[in-house]
């Protein structure tokens, strides 16, 4: 059985996803460690579609992912875009099982949001992980980071008519700047 491949946006980085079974089912996600991709999972998925529709993302750089610019990949990146593929599903709770990596990233996602994780299964899945000595628990601080950075996705970008423009919007921003700290281009 060959899953079928599907895309979705986080951060503005086109997403990949593989779907196996009847979507009538019960929804399952498989999250990949960090040497895999969506496809390790196709002998698991096989197994647990009689029972399940299976979802298995590509992680961002992975697989048929984008490549996030700047090299954003850290368990909370990861984590949101679990988080955006859940939006696109629409289908929770998830049970989500996750190996490695995607241990980690699925049990920060299922700690900052609970409501839309019915089970979850990590296999050599890290944690413990250290966010500083806040008195606001952990969920908490990453559940309004997630909502943070989901707003910013929806931000126009803004094109500037001119250098000069553009040099003028920067200066105004940033106290240490100068019109002459910003070089013309060459």
């Amino acid at each position: 059985m060959h899953p079928h491949s599907r895309f979705y946006s986080s951060q503005r980085l086109e997403m990949h996803y593989a779907v196996w079974g009847d979507e009538s089912k019960p929804p399952l996600i498989l999250v990949h460690g960090t040497r895999d991709h969506a496809r390790s999972w196709d002998r698991v998925a096989e197994a647990l579609v009689d029972r399940y529709c299976v979802y298995a993302p590509d992680l961002r750089g992975h697989g048929d992912s984008a490549w996030a610019l700047g090299g954003n990949y850290s368990i909370i990146d990861y984590a949101l875009d679990l988080h955006a593929l859940g939006e696109a599903i629409g289908r929770g709770p998830y049970t989500v099982v996750g190996h490695s990596l995607g241990g980690g990233v699925t049990l920060q996602y299922a700690g900052t949001f609970p409501e839309k994780v019915s089970r979850v299964i990590t296999i050599e899945g890290l944690g413990g992980l250290g966010w500083g000595r806040e008195r606001r628990p952990a969920h908490m601080r990453m559940r309004e980071w997630v909502e943070s950075m989901h707003r910013l996705e929806g931000r126009s970008l803004h094109i500037y008519s001119s250098l000069e423009e553009a040099t003028e919007r920067m200066v105004s921003a940033n106290r240490h700047l100068t019109p002459g700290a910003c070089p013309p281009p060459d």
